[in-house]
């Protein structure tokens, strides 16, 4: 069993991310106080901050997103005005989903010569499934899991453990 990442190993989040938010900052440049070089500093900071709080499970995956756009905006939003705001941002950044050039000879040659293919990944089980299906290559992997399904985040060994577990795969084969 051959387990991948999605962020930065399959999809090119870093730069989905980035021209999603430069779309974002087009579309409320007369509401944000920054440049754009600002922007893109402040939202990738806001980014890793509040994920991060996500993985230490200090909030939900809806409380990072409402919490970077609030922050973003100075806290001038509703739950509800940060969320509108944030799907807005979703539907950019998700166009902007491209796997890197490589994965797809990899997966299929991984593929034709009999290699199982799984995935773990940090992420929200439905946003991870989303972008493999929106990208094209879901249907390489058997196995796919998250750490908001299994309850803990990698680099903790139990995510791994537990994947392999359920995958039915011996961990020294992965």
């Amino acid at each position: 069993m051959i387990f991948f990442d999605i962020d930065g190993t399959i999809l090119n989040h870093d730069k989905a991310e980035e021209l999603g938010s430069i779309d974002f900052f087009n579309l409320y440049v007369e509401d944000i106080n920054y440049s754009k070089q600002e922007f893109i500093k402040k939202w990738n900071y806001l980014s890793v901050k509040y994920f991060n709080k996500y993985l230490s499970k200090e909030l939900s995956f809806r409380e990072q997103r409402r919490m970077r756009i609030r922050e973003l905006f100075n806290y001038d939003l509703s739950g509800e005005q940060a969320d509108e705001k944030f799907n807005g941002y979703l539907e950019l950044y998700r166009n902007r989903w491209r796997v890197y050039d490589d994965v797809i000879p990899c997966l299929e040659f991984l593929k034709s010569n009999g290699y199982r293919l799984g995935v773990i990944s940090n992420g929200d089980l439905s946003q991870q499934l989303e972008k493999l299906n929106n990208i094209g290559v879901k249907k390489y992997f058997n196995n796919i899991y998250a750490s908001s399904e299994i309850g803990v985040s990698k680099p903790n060994p139990e995510i791994f453990l537990e994947a392999c577990k359920q995958a039915n795969a011996k961990v020294g084969e992965c």
